[in-house]
C-alpha cells in the first residue's frame, strides 16, 4: 500500500456528557472526495502499477473524517453522495460512473460491484452520534430521463429545460455551450425520476437513527430550482400554466420572441413566476413527506446557491444605481417564494447560501458579494420558518505546467491540477458565521466546500462550543441603541441564556446591567472568558473582532437594563472620516467638472502650426 497510518487522535472539542441543545453544526462536502480530503492510503495494483481504492481506503477516509468532525465540534455533515455523474452507494436507478471509486479497475476483479460507503458513513455515524444529511446534485444525466428523450415523441416535450429563445440549456442563447443537459424541474417526469433517486436513498438507509434528511441542489446547478427567470417557456409548460391559471397567454413560440425583454412581458409574467414557484414549491413538499414517511424526524434541505450560480441573475446583481431587480424578483426568478417555505410542519429547511472564499471561475464576483451583503434578502428570508445557512468555501484551481513538463512520464501524460481551498485566517474566519447569526437565530449552519476546509479550527472553537450548547428556541432581540452588537436572550427550565454577537471588525466592551436584585449564578459556554461566579447589577463582557459570545444564567426573571458598548479605538473618528470621504465623491458625481482629454474632441478644428 501506499502511504502509512498513525494511532494518535484529535482530541474532541466537545466532550461526551456536554449539554447539546439540538443545534446542528455541519460540515459541508459537496465532493465525496473522502480517500482525497484525508490523505488515505491506497492500493497498489502489482500488475498495471496504479493505485486504486480499496475497502481499507474508504474505511480509513471514514475513520479519519468522523475523528476531524469531532476535533472541529461538527456533530453534523453534509455530503453529496451523487455528484457529477457518480454515486458513493449502488444505485439500480442510475448508471453511475467510477470518479470516486476506482476499485472497478483492480485486475484482480475484487471489487466487481460498487463499494457501498454510504453504508459505511451511517454505520461510523451511529456509533459517533453524528448526525449524516445525503446530498443529491441533480446536475448529470437520469437513465430515467434520458430514455423518454430517446424514445421522442409528445411525452418527451418539455423534459429539457427551454429559454425564452426556444434554445436548450446545451445551446444557450447567451452563445455559452455549458456541455450538458439541464431538464425542466416543472415538469411533472423530471420531478418523478428526482423523487425516485431519494426513494431509493431512503429505503436503502431508512434504518439507521443517523439519517437526518436529504439535501438537494446544493452546488447551484442542479434541476430541483429554476437558473433564471427566462427558462421553462417550452410549449408544454406554458400550455400547462396557461390551463391551470385560466388565462390566454401570447400564442407566439418562444423563438418567435424576438428578445427576453420583449418576452418577459408576454402573458401575465408576474402570474407565470408565481406559477413557476408554486409547483416548485410543490415538489419540495412531495420530497419532504417522502421523507417524513421514512424518516419521522427527516427534513428536506434546499440551497439558494442557484442565485449565485444563475449567468442570468450576475447582470442583475452587479452594483447599480438604482437596483436592476428587487430581491423578490431574484428568489422569484430561480423558484423560490419564501412565504410557502414559512410553514414548520412542512420539515423543508431552506439554506441561505454564502461564498467564503473563491477565484470565481465559474460564479459573477459581484453577484456573490451582492447576496452575501445583501440585508434586504436576510429581511426577506426571515418569513421562512426553518432557515439555515450554507457557508461554502470554492477552491482555487491552478494548472502546474512547469511541474508536468519534469514528470518522468512525460508532460504529454501528466496533468496536474490542484484546487487548495483557501480560507481566511483568525477572526475574519469567523466573519459570515457571526453575520449570518447575527442575522437570524439559525439553529442549522454548514460549512465546507468541495472538501472539507482544513485549517483555522483555532479560530471558531469558542463560537462553536458556545452555539452547540445553546438551546433552540424563540429567543428575543434585545433592542437599544448598541449597534453593532447584537443580544438575545431565552428563558427555558429555570435558566435563561444569552448571547452576544460583535459584528464589526473592532474589539469591544459591552457593559450589561440586570435588573434583578439578588446576585445570579453565570456561565459562560463559549469557555475562553474569565467571568466571577456570580454577578449582580453591572458587569463587562468583552468582545473580540466578529466574536460570539454565549452565556447561561441560573434564573428565568433574568432581563437586562442599559446596554453600553464601548470601542478600544477611536472608531467614531475612522467612520466619520469614511462618512466625509463618500460626502466628497458624492459631490463630485453630482456636480462633474470638464476634463480637457482632447484638443479637438469634434476633429473639426483646422489646422495651426502643423497640429
Amino acid at each position: 500500500r501506499w502511504g502509512g497510518s498513525h494511532s494518535s487522535r484529535l482530541p474532541q472539542l466537545v466532550p461526551e456528557g456536554t449539554p447539546d441543545g439540538g443545534r446542528l453544526f455541519a460540515a459541508y462536502m459537496a465532493r465525496p472526495l473522502i480517500p482525497e480530503n484525508f490523505s488515505a492510503t491506497d492500493m497498489l495494483d502489482e500488475v498495471t502499477g496504479r493505485s486504486m481504492d480499496d475497502w481499507v481506503t474508504f474505511y480509513e477516509a471514514g475513520r479519519r473524517l468522523i475523528e476531524y468532525l469531532q476535533y472541529a465540534g461538527h456533530n453534523a455533515v453534509i455530503m453529496s453522495v451523487l455528484a457529477r455523474g457518480s454515486t458513493i452507494y449502488p444505485s439500480e436507478l442510475l448508471s453511475p460512473t467510477p470518479r470516486y471509486d476506482s476499485g472497478i479497475f483492480f485486475s484482480t476483479g475484487q471489487d466487481p460491484i460498487r463499494k457501498d460507503v454510504l453504508e459505511m458513513l451511517l454505520r461510523m455515524c451511529d456509533r459517533a452520534n453524528i448526525r449524516f444529511i445525503p446530498a443529491l446534485q441533480f446536475q448529470s444525466p437520469l437513465p430515467e430521463l434520458e430514455q423518454i428523450i430517446r424514445d421522442g415523441g409528445k411525452k418527451a416535450t418539455g423534459i429539457e429545460l427551454i429559454d425564452v429563445r426556444g434554445k436548450p440549456w446545451t445551446e444557450n442563447s447567451d452563445g455559452v455551450a455549458h456541455g450538458r443537459s439541464r431538464y425542466n424541474p416543472l415538469h411533472a417526469d423530471v420531478q418523478q425520476a428526482m423523487l425516485n433517486t431519494v426513494r431509493e436513498v431512503l429505503d436503502r438507509y431508512h434504518q439507521h437513527h443517523s439519517l437526518a434528511g436529504v439535501a438537494i441542489d446544493s452546488s447551484g446547478q442542479g434541476c430541483t430550482l429554476l437558473p433564471g427567470t427566462d427558462w421553462g417557456y417550452d410549449v408544454a409548460t406554458r400550455s400547462r400554466f396557461a390551463r391551470e391559471a385560466g388565462i390566454k397567454i401570447n400564442t407566439l413560440r418562444p423563438s418567435q420572441v424576438a428578445s427576453p425583454q420583449q418576452s418577459s412581458r408576454i402573458g401575465h409574467h408576474a402570474a407565470w413566476l408565481e406559477w413557476r414557484a408554486e409547483k416548485i414549491w410543490d415538489f419540495h413538499d412531495r420530497l419532504a413527506r417522502e421523507i417524513r414517511n421514512s424518516v419521522p424526524d427527516g427534513k428536506l434541505y434546499v440551497a439558494t446557491t442557484a442565485m449565485q450560480r444563475s449567468p442570468e441573475l450576475g447582470s442583475l446583481l452587479r452594483p447599480a444605481l438604482p437596483t436592476n431587480a428587487s430581491v423578490e424578483e431574484l428568489l422569484l426568478a430561480v423558484g423560490i417564494a419564501p412565504e410557502k417555505y414559512a410553514n414548520h410542519e412542512d420539515g423543508i429547511v431552506l439554506l441561505r447560501s454564502r461564498i467564503v472564499a473563491s477565484d470565481f471561475s465559474s460564479i459573477d464576483p459581484a453577484a456573490a458579494r451582492q447576496i452575501d451583503a445583501s440585508l434586504e434578502l436576510d429581511r426577506r428570508l426571515s418569513a421562512v420558518s426553518k432557515l439555515g445557512y450554507l457557508l461554502q468555501t470554492h477552491p482555487r484551481e491552478l494548472r502546474l505546467p512547469s511541474f508536468d513538463a519534469k514528470s518522468p512520464f512525460g508532460a504529454e501524460f501528466t496533468h496536474t491540477r490542484i484546487a487548495p481551498h483557501l480560507v481566511p485566517s483568525d477572526s475574519m474566519n469567523r466573519q459570515l458565521l457571526v453575520k449570518s447569526l447575527a442575522a437570524a437565530d439559525s439553529d442549522i449552519l454548514a460549512i465546507g466546500g468541495w472538501m472539507l476546509t482544513l485549517g483555522q479550527e483555532a479560530s471558531l472553537r469558542s463560537l462553536v462550543s458556545a452555539y452547540r450548547q445553546l438551546p433552540v428556541g424563540n429567543y428575543e432581540t434585545i433592542s437599544g441603541e448598541h449597534e453593532p452588537i447584537v443580544l438575545r436572550k431565552l428563558s427555558v427550565n429555570g435558566k435563561t441564556f444569552a448571547y452576544l454577537i460583535n459584528q464589526s471588525d473592532w474589539k469591544c466592551d459591552v457593559a450589561l446591567r440586570l435588573t434583578t436584585d439578588h446576585g445570579v449564578a453565570i456561565e459562560d459556554l463559549s469557555g475562553d472568558k474569565d467571568f466571577p461566579k456570580t454577578v449582580q447589577g453591572h458587569f463587562r463582557v468583552p468582545l473580540d473582532r466578529y466574536d460570539f459570545v454565549a452565556l447561561k444564567f441560573d434564573g428565568d426573571d433574568v432581563d437586562f437594563g442599559n446596554v453600553t458598548v464601548t470601542f478600544n479605538q477611536d472608531v467614531r473618528g475612522v467612520l466619520q472620516q469614511r462618512i466625509n470621504d463618500l460626502a466628497d465623491r458624492t459631490i463630485e458625481l453630482k456636480q462633474p467638472r470638464n476634463i480637457d482629454a482632447l484638443k479637438n474632441p469634434s476633429f473639426e478644428l483646422p489646422e495651426s502650426e502643423g497640429h
